[in-house]
């Protein structure tokens, strides 16, 4: 029964955690917003969480940002962004279409989904700030054009923006 309680709890359509976490049953949308991380996980569409605004196409994705120095996002020298779609092995086989029943684990390599997410960021100075594309051992595969909006950080994210590897990770860095 309290195992219960928790899950109707946890599924409510408030946020909890302090207002740092909330869960929308109806458009099936997690957020968090933190000081030092920021981040969502949607099917689609345009959200706003405090420094971070997103529109989130082509596949559903958790995207995030986290600070990597300790300060909070919108003064940190850098900053992790992860833009996860669905990934999943060579050949993977289910038994279904709602993917209940795992039929064959298949192998590598790892495939992800094709996603595109505009990101605008509210950093402080956004103008001093560099973002670049890191490859799946975490170094860094190019720089992203990223332009400042209205005081923000605007640029875009894709899975595909690399040909031949899946771009899921970012760094944004104070140069």
């Amino acid at each position: 029964a309290e195992g219960a309680k928790f899950a109707r709890e946890a599924v409510a359509d408030e946020p909890f955690g302090g207002g740092a976490i909330g869960i929308d049953k109806a458009t099936g949308t997690f957020k968090v917003n933190t000081p030092r991380t920021v981040g969502l996980f949607a099917e689609g569409g345009a959200f706003n969480i405090g420094i971070l605004a997103a529109e989130i196409s082509e596949a559903p994705a958790t995207l995030w940002i986290s600070s990597l120095d300790g300060k909070p996002c919108a003064t940190s020298s850098r900053i992790l962004l992860t833009h996860l779609t669905d990934v999943q092995n060579t050949n993977i086989r289910y038994g279904e279409l709602a993917r209940r029943t795992l039929l064959d684990w298949g192998g590598l390599p790892h495939l992800a989904e094709r996603g595109v997410a505009h990101v605008s960021l509210a950093l402080n100075n956004p103008d001093e700030v560099s973002v670049y594309a890191l490859d799946t051992a975490g170094e860094r595969s190019g720089r992203i054009n990223a332009k400042v909006e209205s005081g923000r950080l605007v640029f875009t994210v894709d899975t595909a923006i690399v040909p031949g590897d899946a771009t899921l990770t970012y760094e944004l860095t104070r140069e």
